[in-house]
């Protein structure tokens, strides 16, 4: 925890969060918290951990003293860490388009090795906190999509808000049917504001972060992606 002090730069009132997290990662890992088991995840986890680590960089400095992280000691490690992990996509859910904009890319970065590592941990211990954290991240990465390909324009009354369209339709999952991401992209292209040769990379774009966010060693969420 020093060290990693020492090189990044994180207020001193999220340290705690950091080291719950570390404890979590390492029970959920190892069964128990010792030295050692603390210092193989540090090891193997290292990167899980500065991902969060740069999440935490992201969060206005005026905003650590009002960050709200639930902390229930009664849970289980996993279901902790997946209830901080919640809270922090949770904010960046609630700030404004502007400040959105400027932290976006560096955010959906660091949530991946996260996103993976609660797919792996969630084939082992059963936890209904999964569900609305993948809701959180499916979120935060639609916004960005829509953003990227149809810039300020997506969230204006007068392009009947075609970003909060897609959150909509994406809300129940990408591929909780055939239906959603067909209808995701009859809704982008019918918005007037995706240029017919960048529709491809929209595409693309989509099915990644459905393959990111939605749990693809399902069958049924296999199929809806082979799909489209």
């Amino acid at each position: 925890m020093d060290v990693i002090m020492e090189t990044c730069s994180i207020p001193i009132n999220v340290v705690s969060l950091l080291k719950d997290i570390i404890l979590c990662i390492t029970c959920a890992v190892c069964g128990s918290i010792s030295l050692a088991n603390c210092e193989t995840v540090l090891y193997f986890y290292d990167d899980v951990i500065m991902q969060y680590v740069t999440i935490f960089s992201l969060i206005k400095e005026i905003d650590t003293n009002q960050l709200e992280i639930s902390v229930e000691k009664t849970l289980s490690p996993f279901d902790r860490l997946t209830r901080i992990t919640n809270d922090l996509c949770q904010y960046f859910s609630n700030i404004n388009i502007d400040e959105f904009i400027l932290v976006m890319h560096r955010l959906c970065v660091a949530m991946t090795p996260i996103t993976s590592l609660m797919f792996e941990f969630s084939t082992k211990h059963k936890s209904r906190q999964v569900e609305q954290l993948l809701s959180q991240c499916r979120a935060i990465e639609v916004r960005r999509l829509c953003v990227a390909h149809f810039g300020l324009a997506a969230f204006s009354t007068e392009t009947k808000d075609i970003g909060g369209q897609i959150h909509s339709l994406s809300s129940i999952g990408l591929l909780s049917s055939d239906e959603v991401i067909p209808s995701i992209l009859k809704a982008a292209e019918s918005s007037g504001l995706l240029k017919q040769n960048k529709y491809p990379h929209f595409i693309h774009d989509l099915l990644a972060i459905a393959k990111k966010v939605e749990n693809m060693n399902n069958e049924k969420e296999q199929q809806a992606y082979k799909s489209v």
